[in-house]
């Protein structure tokens, strides 16, 4: 699933529109949380309410200064969930750390 936009709101292009081009329908969600940027990417989170079951969370990877992200985890709209996607987003953005340090270091 593409998603497209990364300002104040995501939007998350429609599955069987995926490769349909410019004209792709989409739906608008807002931006819950940003977790941070590194190496070029930030980390994000936000709601889609149109999820069976209530909804879900969606935790969101693109480049900090691009407009295409995409999803690294999908959960349901639960407290759980919302802990599950803090959790994954926060493990997203320790690994883009991790990357980071490993760039300034000499090779081996």
């Amino acid at each position: 699933m593409d998603l497209i936009g990364m300002a104040d709101v995501i939007r998350l292009a429609s599955v069987h529109h995926a490769n349909a081009g410019p004209g792709r329908q989409s739906a608008v969600f807002p931006l819950l949380h940003v977790y941070g940027e590194c190496v070029g990417y930030r980390v994000c989170l936000i709601h889609d309410p149109s999820a069976p079951d209530g909804g879900a969370y969606r935790v969101v990877v693109g480049q900090a200064d691009g407009d295409h992200v995409r999803e690294a985890a999908i959960v349901p709209a639960t407290l759980a969930g919302e802990i599950d996607a803090h959790v994954a987003a926060i493990a997203i953005l320790r690994a883009l750390e991790t990357v980071e340090a490993g760039l300034d270091d000499p090779p081996v």
